[in-house]
């Protein structure tokens, strides 16, 4: 697995593989040195605007497939040519996608629990309220709805756009 914007983990995977990379586009590169390294049967990438675009022309010859999910609108310069399959939980998207010629499916956000057995750490966290998930402009009114919970109740915030 590979978490392209793990800066720590990405660089030193770089250190630890003599891959030289910029400081403007280390993301990028890094983890284009990976693909073409591991060439996985599936990249699959979250929507994150660096890897779309040339990137994805980049890399599909060392991948057999491409997959994203996409649930939050995308800007107009953003091209998912390349992409073997897209996910979302946004019905809209998929039909957008499908017209536009995309392999798309509709799939709900989740979690498999089975993982949960899987993991050695067996220490139990009191959370009885919190919030996964991004919340910039593009989600206004969750973020306005968490801002109103973050001042009103104990809810605990992971994600981005912190």
């Amino acid at each position: 697995m590979i978490i392209a914007n793990c800066e720590i983990l990405q660089k030193k995977w770089a250190k630890e593989n003599n891959i030289s990379y910029t400081v403007e586009n280390w993301l990028k590169e890094i983890a284009f040195a990976q693909i073409k390294q591991y060439k996985p049967d599936v990249f699959y990438l979250e929507y994150v605007l660096e890897f779309f675009n040339d990137f994805l022309h980049e890399v599909k010859p060392f991948c057999k497939y491409v997959a994203s999910w996409i649930s939050s609108p995308l800007i107009n310069k953003v091209s998912l040519v390349g992409l073997d399959l897209v996910f979302s939980s946004t019905p809209d998207f998929i039909k957008t996608f499908k017209t536009q010629g995309l392999n798309a499916e509709y799939m709900h956000p989740a979690f498999d629990e089975r993982i949960l057995k899987k993991l050695k750490n067996t220490s139990t966290k009191d959370i009885p309220f919190s919030f996964v998930g991004g919340w910039d402009d593009v989600h206004i009114n969750r973020k306005n709805a968490l801002q109103e919970l973050v001042k009103n109740t104990p809810i605990k915030l992971w994600g981005i756009f912190l």
